[in-house]
């Protein structure tokens, strides 16, 4: 399952990512919202979950 997380805290962000990561998911990290809205938005994210 790939999961988009949203943090603008890089030192939160990471130590997320690696317990995503070592539970098995994909996580693709955004730094604030507009950034995750224009990454839901382009055809990237969405080519990766399908």
């Amino acid at each position: 399952m790939r999961v988009l997380l949203v943090e603008d805290d890089q030192m939160i962000a990471h130590g997320v990512q690696t317990a995503l990561r070592q539970s098995g998911f994909a996580v693709d990290w955004m730094l604030d919202g507009r950034s995750a809205d224009s990454a839901l938005q382009s055809s990237t994210l969405k080519k990766r979950n399908s």
